[in-house]
């Protein structure tokens, strides 16, 4: 052993080299070891970049994390059954602290528990019978309703045939009034609610405030009160006086109860997707450290510098990244120091964002005592009481759901909330269970609910310092309309991520993961990197500007095909407005270049002449949704396309007016119809490729957007086959299919942004998500066939093969346009049904096979004949084909069903339109 004065001679200069030493430089650092964090660790490692995770707790997870169910003396509970074997489940009962649910529209979620193998079961509180209790009285015996009413369904009928005439006169005007609600929900743009019809007015009102103006009936709101902006996934936490009714409306659209949210739980819990996770980030060479919460953020020119408090260390420890991702609630971002500080907006905003208030309890049990031994549908598995948290209300927790796993231990949850759930936190943990299970005997009717239990658990979110509350954030009046628009938008190399920032299910690990996937897409940066991301104005996002010399056709951005294929809306009133303008001012510039190098005159023709583009320009452009008139839209029968056309004609009077200095109306119809006609951007659905927005978007490009497809995928011959799963998972992983970014032949110098084509996409992307070139659809008729009569599936998932595209499919586009061209003056197309039957038919014929044969065949695939998978190969193997891995029989009984599907779909189609 040193003795003292030289260990201590020793220590100062550990400390010394340690104050000097460089940090440790990563490509990107996320903030932030919850599910969005981790999903954007873990998907930038498989890019290829260095990761480094820090997280302020001592555990990774955020809001999730999973414990074991045991009894109060730590007796674990075991699980013998199958699903519990293996794998994280480990042979365990589990339970999760924080969020624990999924439901069928949260398809992110899904797929990672696919991926990860992970098994759900049926939430048994969705399946039962609900207690609603109807007034405020402790007496009230509360009415039953089947399981429809928790998941906001139609009842079944003869369901309300026990009320009274005042309870039915109740429950009519609760639904009245939920849809009055819906309805006001279907109006808000959820990536921009600022921008919403009577934004301004909705958002200077709290929820409570709207409900008083929309009814008198007090059950009604104190009903609706309760289902969402009190227990709402998206909401939970806060009462209707605390919360904008823009915020409601909002969280109402973009988490839609009625979408199930809370169908299904996972063997294990929910909370075993973070040591899923961090295993992967682990196995990629990523690294992750608890206990370090982020003080400084430094942006320099080079990239970012983050600075931790390290209990362990005696300074400071700090580390440098090309990006960070900041991943966590909105209101914790404004405890770090930035610098350059963010911008006032920002800043602002983080002081105006809390955490909803919920306290979550869980209560546990040798058995499910309370259902008597009866199936889940014939008990009472959910029990709510919307007086609960009112002046006039006698209970401290509003609600219960079963949530016990099939053939294990009994297991009731639900929340505190708010005032409430500080109060009882304040009495202690004893005074919690005893007022929880007091009620939750009540609302099950069985006393031993109160006295029978093996465990008992509540969750302090409030306490805790580094997440402040539960469920999620919450907005109060005026705080979307005026600092809305700073949420989600980057400051420099700093990305925000978390499920507050997700216009899908925020609130939710659905809200979670979209976020970050898209942070790990936005943030993706390879070293050499030569381009920053610049915001280019309200409306317009951001665009990509060129940090140096970007030389002829190198390529600026590699990104994964899933990375590049979001949900994430635009705000196409304005894109299109500006599109439009440009397209009209390069004309005009165009005309008067003309004009004045041929001495005099004007027009579309010297235009033309002006500029190479211009000559691929129709004069005239067949857009039904703009130039169709209301008795023909409506007779098509379809509300979308409908909506559709209202929604472009309201874009067109916008950009009208916009531009009427300049420009005449029938100015701005031509241009907005080329927009339109070639957009491929569909209702919450389009490529985005991080760094090209609608602001880059040009008539004059300077890159260029082009596909890749994996070796390791493969399509089948059938026109309509989406891409085959990888043949080997080493094969995706070291050549993903993706999209590129590529300079043109020019090259584009230090300063330029960085623009592609808005009216010739690339032929590969047309073909990827249409099936056909715009080269060959000069008045891209085609666009008709959107998103009808469930036939969109046909153009969102096609790609060209190595051997190329297979000629059914260029056949079927050719049939599109000579139907289209064959309108007797070559202006007005047919009417959209015959367009559509056309299309039908031809795709029918091209097929080797009737639905019959398929059936048959798929009939002895299922049998396990090998002439049928002969067979079957033959048409499924890739055209042109030769030796390589034969088709699996799974892969053909997918191919095959697959194809006869669609086929049942066209057929299906054609009786639909009447042309069968």
């Amino acid at each position: 052993m040193l003795p003292v004065r030289s260990a201590a001679v020793a220590l100062l200069a550990l400390f010394a080299i340690a104050a000097t030493a460089k940090p440790e430089s990563y490509d990107v650092i996320v903030v932030g070891g919850g599910i969005s964090g981790l999903t954007a660790a873990r998907n930038l490692l498989r890019e290829g970049h260095s990761v480094l995770v820090l997280e302020a707790r001592s555990v990774l997870g955020g809001r999730s994390n999973r414990t074991v169910v045991a009894s109060a003396d730590g007796q674990v509970v075991p699980c013998t059954l199958p699903e519990c074997q293996g794998g994280l489940v480990d042979g365990k009962y589990w339970w999760d602290q924080g969020g624990q649910w999924v439901g069928p529209t949260q398809t992110r979620f899904l797929a990672l528990a696919e991926e990860y193998g992970v098994k759900r079961y049926d939430s048994p509180h969705s399946a039962g019978k609900n207690k609603v209790y109807m007034n405020a009285s402790i007496d009230s015996e509360g009415v039953i309703l089947p399981p429809e009413y928790v998941n906001g369904l139609t009842l079944p009928e003869g369901a309300l045939d026990a009320l009274t005439d005042e309870q039915l006169a109740d429950l009519e005007e609760k639904e009245r009034l939920s849809e009055a609600l819906y309805a006001l929900a279907d109006t808000i743009n959820v990536t921009h609610p600022w921008l919403s019809p009577n934004a301004e007015e909705l958002d200077a009102i709290t929820f409570e405030t709207w409900l008083d103006l929309n009814s008198n009936n007090e059950y009604a709101k104190k009903a609706v009160a309760a289902s969402y902006p009190v227990s709402g996934g998206a909401l939970g936490g806060m009462k209707p006086a605390d919360v904008s009714a823009l915020h409601v409306a909002r969280q109402m659209k973009a988490a839609p109860q009625a979408e199930e949210p809370e169908k299904w739980l996972y063997w294990g819990g929910a909370g075993q997707f973070v040591n899923l996770l961090t295993e992967d980030i682990t196995k990629l060479g990523g690294k992750t450290k608890v206990n370090a919460p982020v003080t400084n953020i430094r942006q320099t020119a080079d990239g970012v510098e983050v600075e931790i408090d390290d209990p362990f260390e005696p300074t400071d420890t700090s580390y440098t990244a090309k990006y960070v991702v900041v991943a966590m609630p909105p209101h914790l971002t404004g405890r770090i120091e930035y610098s350059p500080p963010l911008p006032p907006m920002r800043n602002q905003l983080t002081q105006r964002v809390p955490m909803g208030t919920t306290v979550k309890v869980l209560a546990f049990y040798e058995e499910p005592l309370w259902r008597n031994g009866l199936p889940a549908n014939e008990s009472i598995t959910f029990a709510i009481d919307p007086f609960a948290y009112t002046t006039a209300g006698v209970r401290k927790i509003d609600s219960v759901y079963d949530v016990s796993p099939p053939g294990g231990p009994g297991v009731l949850a639900s929340f505190l909330w708010s005032d409430d759930a500080l109060t009882l936190l304040a009495q202690g943990t004893e005074a919690i269970k005893e007022t929880v299970l007091a009620t939750w005997a009540d609302f099950l009717d069985t006393p031993e609910v109160a006295t029978k239990t093996i465990n008992f658990a509540a969750v302090n979110w409030p306490v805790e310092q580094y997440i402040g509350g539960a469920f999620t954030m919450f907005m109060a009046p005026g705080v979307w309309t005026g600092y809305g628009p700073a949420l989600t938008e980057p400051v420099g190399r700093i990305h925000w991520a978390g499920t507050e920032m997700s216009p899908s299910w925020p609130g939710f690990y659905e809200g979670a993961i979209a976020t970050g996937e898209k942070a790990s897409s936005t943030g993706a940066t390879p070293a050499n990197l030569k381009v920053e991301r610049r915001f280019a104005g309200e409306g317009l996002g951001w665009c990509l500007v060129a940090t140096a010399d970007i030389e002829p056709e190198e390529v600026i951005l590699s990104v994964p095909l899933t990375a590049a294929i979001t949900s994430e809306g635009v705000d196409e009133g304005r894109w299109s407005t500006h599109m439009a303008a440009e397209l009209l001012h390069r004309q005009a510039a165009g005309a008067a270049a003309a004009a004045a190098a041929a001495g005099g005159g004007d027009g579309v023709a010297a235009a033309k002449s002006a500029a190479p583009w211009l000559d691929a320009l129709p004069e005239h452009v067949d857009l039904p949704w703009l130039y169709w008139s209301d008795a023909e839209l409506a007779e098509l029968q379809d509300e979308d396309t409908l909506a559709e056309a209202q929604h472009l004609r309201s874009v067109f009077e916008a950009a009208s007016q916009e531009l009427a200095v300049s420009f005449s109306r029938e100015q701005v119809a031509w241009a907005l119809s080329l927009v339109h006609s070639r957009s491929f951007v569909q209702a919450g659905r389009h490529v985005w490729v991080p760094g090209i927005d609608m602001c880059n978007h040009t008539l004059a490009p300077n890159a260029d957007i082009r596909c890749l497809q994996s070796p390791g995928s493969c399509q089948g011959a059938d026109a309509l086959e989406e891409v085959c799963p990888p043949t080997t998972a080493a094969a995706a992983a070291a050549e993903p299919s993706r999209f590129e970014l590529v300079a043109g032949e020019e090259g584009i110098a230090a300063g330029q942004e960085v623009t592609i084509s808005y009216g010739s996409w690339p032929s590969d992307v047309f073909l990827l998500f249409f099936g056909f070139a715009p080269g060959d659809n000069p008045h891209d008729s085609a666009v008709l066939f959107y998103d009808l009569f469930d036939l969109k599936t046909f153009h969102t998932r096609m790609v060209a093969t190595a051997n190329g595209l297979d000629s059914r499919l260029l056949q079927a586009a050719q049939a599109l346009l000579a139907v289209g061209r064959g309108s007797p003056d070559g202006r007005t197309p047919l009417s959209l049904p015959q367009f559509v039957a056309q299309r039908c038919r031809q795709l029918l014929a091209a097929y080797p096979s009737s639905i019959a044969e398929d059936e048959a065949l798929l009939q002895q695939l299922d049998s396990g004949s090998s002439a049928a998978a002969a067979a079957a190969a033959a048409v499924a193997a890739p055209a042109g084909a030769t030796g390589g891995e034969q088709l699996r029989t799974e892969q053909l009984q997918t191919a095959v069903r697959y194809r006869l599907g669609k086929k049942r779909v066209l057929q299906a189609t054609l009786v639909a339109i009447g042309d069968s």
